[in-house]
C-alpha cells in the first residue's frame, strides 16, 4: 500500500482493465516493496501455478 504514488493508480487501471474484459489479480501487503520479499514471491508463485493449471492444464 505504501509503494504506490499515485493513490487513484491501481484503482484507476483497474477499472480501465476489467472494462475491457480483462481478469487482474491483485493483493495488497502493508509496506515497501522490499519489506516482506519472501510473502510477495510465494503469492506471486501461487498465483502463476494457477495459471499454468486453470489455463493450460498444466
Amino acid at each position: 500500500y505504501e509503494d504506490d504514488y499515485d493513490p487513484d493508480g491501481y484503482p484507476s487501471i483497474l477499472s480501465h482493465l476489467k472494462s475491457s474484459g480483462v481478469e487482474v489479480y491483485g493483493k495488497g501487503s502493508h509496506g515497501r516493496h522490499t519489506d516482506n520479499s519472501s510473502n510477495v514471491m510465494a503469492w506471486f508463485k501461487s498465483q502463476y501455478n494457477n495459471l499454468l493449471h486453470d489455463d493450460f492444464s498444466r
